[in-house]
């Protein structure tokens, strides 16, 4: 049994945050931004030390007791298979947890408003998220931190009893925060959260993001000692001349591209692991991923050193083509499989290794007229990342904070513009947009009110509906109503034209003493003042129009001056499309 004491501080803290103002709001988001900072720290440190085990008390051992082999990392293809398999008992049999908790599902919950993420995803997303990017499955870490910053922020929404507004906020603080931490990259934390998690850029929901952003830096930066600990820093960018700008629009086209190949592989091969039941399907994706190793060892785990090593023009054209290649069906394997992590960081990586491959053949054909090799690789990683996931606003502030260089900006937008619109040409909404969509949630880029204004009234009315003649009895009239579904009835004179309508809410009022008032017709009972609705108007005006009149229904009349009823317009109309459209 809880102590009382507890119980008290949890009333205490309710009712704070729920009280008007602020500053409460914004205590909580920095606690959900410290913990998700916390947690992201502690999980890159995981991850480090079962690496370093694995390879220090299990792959150099065996390597010793089979000397033979010729290659100290030959045990390493049983590495992936062996994570993949422990991964599937636990997410089975200990966790309950049959599915990875995603970036989709973590948008899903923060657009629905539900802050449903149950708690137990995160030791669950923590533990098996280490076995597969520790044993090398080709996975990153920021995708998982990203889910339990939302859940941590699930939960506490849902033990605070909070609004739907704020359930949802609270999920992307969490978001932004684990973001923030993953790359010492606050702006562009905040921008994740508010173009991918919440699709929301209104300036309520800046300040909270903000602060717990800039929490889970600190944080993590506290814990860690310093920025360079656990994050990779890339080389000082500079542009060479000013048509080199064309040069990076290539990339950007280059990027779409791949972009594309990424998600139909990654949705190829999930489809494919889908027809295998069992839970040791990742074991199977493991095996697969460690025998590419035994050849390419540059596809193990996430692969931060090859992308330094790409930013530092280590790598030949081929090598970097092969790469980009082999890292994205390594990650359609490890993910397609159900292992466990993320593909954040494998984007950055194929998008370095497709941009060094465009420096090379810039460099190899202008070698006077072109800049580093490694800048195009940096600034490959942003494309990549904007063709794959839609967020282009995310990838230009991440670079910009990963580089701390103000010359990036320049390049990084016209990749990343040209990124973005090739691959819309494939795919109409990114990877994440996608499986959210799949999953039955709004996959629109944006909150779902601002799509209101471009759909008409004409295109959402229902054109089946009942009328009442002015000169109808009292009794004909009760006995219409009670016999159909609509709550509102146009009430029409011999013309056809609108006097009024007749609302059953109204009715209900009349109904115990009219019946001793005859003669009582339909022109009696009718509400002559009505919202002007016609098929042009804007759903997003008729939405304001009956909230404000506290309607459920309205008739929908042919125009301004034509008051002949063509239509009903429901709440539940607006509320279906509002869904539909997402």
């Amino acid at each position: 049994m809880r102590p009382a004491i507890f119980t008290r501080l949890e009333r205490t803290a309710r009712a704070a945050i729920l009280a008007r103002g602020p500053v409460p709001l914004l205590v909580l988001a920095a606690t959900i931004g410290s913990a998700s900072g916390l947690v992201s720290s502690a999980f890159w440190n995981a991850i480090a030390a079962f690496s370093a085990a694995l390879s220090f008390y299990v792959v150099a051992p065996l390597d010793r007791a089979a000397g033979f082999l010729p290659a100290p990392s030959s045990w390493r293809v049983l590495a992936p298979a062996a994570g993949g398999l422990i991964v599937g008992l636990l997410a089975r049999w200990v966790f309950r947890t049959p599915e990875r908790l995603g970036v989709p599902a973590v948008m899903l919950d923060a657009r629905q408003a539900w802050g449903r993420i149950p708690l137990r995803y995160v030791p669950a997303t923590f533990v098996n998220s280490v076995l597969t990017i520790g044993s090398g499955g080709s996975a990153g870490r920021e995708a998982p931190v990203v889910a339990m910053g939302g859940a941590l922020g699930a939960w506490a929404a849902r033990r605070l009893g909070m609004p739907r507004s704020r359930r949802r906020l609270l999920v992307g603080c969490g978001a932004a925060a684990a973001i923030a931490a993953a790359f010492n990259a606050p702006l562009a934390g905040v921008f994740f959260a508010l173009e991918l998690i919440l699709g929301d850029w209104r300036t309520g929901t800046l300040a909270p993001v903000m602060v717990a952003s800039v929490a889970g830096t600190v944080v993590c930066r506290a814990t860690e000692g310093s920025a360079e600990a656990i994050h990779f820093r890339l080389p000082a960018y500079a542009i060479g001349v000013w048509w080199e700008v064309f040069a990076y629009a290539a990339l950007g086209a280059a990027a779409g591209v791949f972009g594309h190949l990424f998600i139909r592989t990654y949705h190829a091969l999930e489809r494919g692991f889908a027809r295998i039941s069992g839970w040791w399907r990742p074991a199977l994706g493991g095996m697969a991923v460690g025998v590419m190793g035994l050849w390419l060892p540059q596809v193990l785990g996430n692969g931060y050193p090859q992308i330094l090593a790409a930013c530092h023009g280590q790598f030949p054209l081929t090598l970097l083509l092969v790469l980009a290649l082999a890292k994205i069906l390594a990650t359609a394997l490890t993910l397609g499989s159900g292992g466990w992590g993320g593909d954040f960081a494998p984007t950055l990586f194929v998008g370095a290794m497709v941009g060094g491959a465009v420096g090379s053949l810039f460099d190899a054909v202008l070698p006077a007229g072109t800049g580093d090799v490694g800048a195009y690789a940096m600034v490959g990683m942003g494309a990549m990342l904007a063709a794959v996931v839609r967020c282009p606003a995310t990838a230009v502030l991440l670079l910009f904070e990963m580089t701390s260089s103000y010359q990036v900006i320049l390049p990084i937008m016209v990749a990343v513009a040209v990124a973005t619109v090739v691959a819309r040409r494939f795919d109409r909404r990114g990877l994440y947009h996608q499986r959210l969509e799949e999953l039955g949630g709004p996959s629109g880029e944006a909150l779902s009110e601002s799509a209101l204004a471009t759909v008409r009234v004409g295109d959402l009315m229902h054109t089946s509906f009942e009328t009442i003649a002015e000169r109808t009895p009292y009794p004909e009239v009760v006995a219409h109503v009670s016999g159909a579904e609509q709550v509102v009835f146009p009430v029409v004179r011999d013309d056809g034209t609108v006097l009024g309508v007749i609302r059953l809410v109204d009715l209900r009022r009349h109904l115990s003493h009219l019946g001793e008032r005859f003669p009582v017709v339909a022109a009696d009972l009718a509400l002559e003042e009505i919202p002007e609705v016609t098929p042009k108007t804007p759903a997003e005006e008729a939405a304001a129009l009956l909230t404000a009149a506290e309607w459920d229904e309205v008739p929908v009349l042919a125009g301004p001056n034509d008051r002949r009823a063509v239509g009903l317009l429901s709440r539940h109309d607006i509320l279906r499309a509002t869904v539909r459209m997402g």
